[in-house]
């Protein structure tokens, strides 16, 4: 399946990070959120999710916020060398990717899996999403 990325639409090429793993650590999964989850959700449901499928928050996984400015996933996928992205409430196209994914459906493109879902606070309301999110994550963990 190919897939083009909007270089020239990225604006922000810094991503802001709000988690990042200890620097001497591999990092194996990058987590996109939408502004619109707060913190207490990270802490609180991410967490969870994560933990569920034996991820360690503090020590394996970097977290990204984005917003309507778009950044370049490619380049820390190969800066990074990233197995897994989990997007929660963001679109391939803030991530500066051409795609159409259907979401909680796991896809790989190269040495990556991208998971695309709904935003943790849709989650969280959804107890149905739990269950889809959790069903898919397990083929990918």
């Amino acid at each position: 399946m190919p897939f083009h990325t909007f270089d020239l639409l990225a604006h922000n090429t810094t991503p802001l990070f709000i988690h990042k793993t200890d620097a001497s650590r591999p990092v194996k999964i990058i987590v996109v959120l939408s502004v619109q989850d707060d913190e207490g959700l990270i802490e609180g449901l991410l967490k969870n999710i994560l933990k569920a499928v034996k991820i360690d928050i503090d020590n394996e996984v970097h977290i990204i916020q984005v917003s309507d400015i778009s950044i370049n996933i490619l380049d820390l996928i190969k800066d990074l060398k990233l197995e897994k992205i989990l997007c929660f409430g963001a679109n391939p196209s803030m991530l500066s990717m051409n795609l159409n994914p259907q979401l909680y459906h796991p896809m790989h493109i190269a040495d990556t899996t991208f998971l695309f879902a709904e935003s943790l606070s849709y989650i969280e309301a959804h107890k149905d999403r739990k269950k889809i999110l959790w069903d898919n994550l397990q083929s990918i963990f």
